[in-house]
């Protein structure tokens, strides 16, 4: 289940510019929403977001600790500068530990599938990310799939194969015959090779929607 994370922030002035002179400070320009609440502009400094981000990504709890008061979030939205790639702001959700909400929990590879490394397959990941409704508290880190299984080309991982909880998790948007991964001996499609994967890459970091 989700790890919960510490991340340090200050409150800054919600005022015209405010983001632009945080940014020329080397600070990063945030922003907490809440249900029934209205937004809080605060600021971080720019490791501590890259390590917090990299360590729990999008799926994961982080008491963000501002000027001494903290709230649980989960990350919503990054925003990366085009170019130079520095990250130019973020939003974070305000969660309520006793309300269900939606993640998108990201799906990673693992191990090596015969069918690639002996039949010339080709990993194919059809679902990046899975969205989940469930507690703040039972927001999977991630779906590990084991590719070592599939052992000839057509074989797959369907919804229905994932470690989920029926009592706790609730699959949204796809059905439970839905292919997550598959090996296929063709390209085109939504190949993890797309982005340099291969029978041991990993997906994309997911997003979380508030629900």
């Amino acid at each position: 289940m989700s790890t919960t994370f510490t991340l340090p922030a200050q409150s800054r002035p919600s005022v015209k510019n405010s983001a632009k002179k945080t940014r020329q400070t080397g600070r990063v320009p945030a922003v907490v929403y809440g249900k029934g609440t209205d937004p809080v502009a605060i600021s971080l400094n720019n490791s501590d977001i890259l390590r917090t981000y990299r360590k729990a990504g999008q799926a994961s709890i982080i008491d963000l600790d501002i000027d001494g008061k903290v709230t649980q979030v989960l990350i919503h939205q990054m925003q990366i500068h085009p170019v130079k790639e520095y990250i130019e702001h973020v939003d974070f959700m305000a969660i309520n530990p006793k309300e269900k909400i939606v993640a998108s929990v990201p799906v990673r590879t693992t191990g090596v599938s015969p069918a690639i490394r002996n039949l010339g397959g080709i990993l194919m990941v059809e679902h990046r990310t899975v969205q989940i409704r469930c507690l703040p508290a039972d927001i999977p880190t991630e779906f590990m799939i084991d590719i070592s299984t599939l052992k000839h080309k057509g074989a797959h991982v369907q919804i229905k194969d994932l470690t989920l909880d029926p009592a706790k998790h609730e699959v949204m948007g796809l059905e439970p015959g839905a292919v997550v991964v598959s090996i296929t001996g063709k390209g085109g499609g939504k190949a993890a090779a797309e982005d340099g994967e291969g029978a041991e890459g990993e997906a994309a970091e997911g997003e979380v929607a508030a629900e």
